[in-house]
């Protein structure tokens, strides 16, 4: 604790590491300050074991409490609804010029293997993704 003097209202005040202060310390003590001192005095020196210190009346001020800040509230993101795909439109679409109505219920992996190996020109369909050729085999 730190140590060291101060003079109030012409009385010279000690102050030791035993000193407990109420509200402040011994860097808070300035011209103008208000405080109180309570302690014996001994060769008319007040050697000080409680000084308590008014920070609202005294030359010392304290900041005013900031009022914690808020985040704004974000709405939440709605993630955008992805359509579900329509296997009639896509099998119209793709495969009903060379294949007409008749190559129906084949499974994603056995189209994606005619795509692969290009069987019957099918490799031009290589751009469609898996959604697309498994709405055509579910269809």
């Amino acid at each position: 604790a730190a140590t060291g003097s101060f003079t109030l209202n012409s009385q010279q005040v000690r102050i030791t590491a035993g000193t407990v202060y109420s509200k402040g310390s011994l860097s808070d003590i300035a011209n103008g300050a208000k405080v109180e001192v309570k302690g014996t005095v001994t060769n008319g020196i007040l050697t000080a074991s409680k000084v308590g210190i008014d920070r609202e009346h005294g030359y010392i001020a304290t900041p005013p409490a900031t009022p914690p800040v808020t985040p704004p509230v974000t709405p939440p993101v709605t993630p955008p609804v992805t359509p579900a795909l329509d296997g009639a439109a896509l099998y119209a679409q793709y495969c009903t010029g060379c294949h007409g109505s008749g190559k129906r219920g084949k499974s994603v992996s056995a189209t994606q293997n005619a795509i692969n190996s290009d069987r019957g020109g099918m490799g031009s369909l290589s751009s469609l993704t898996s959604a697309q050729l498994a709405a055509i085999a579910a269809w």
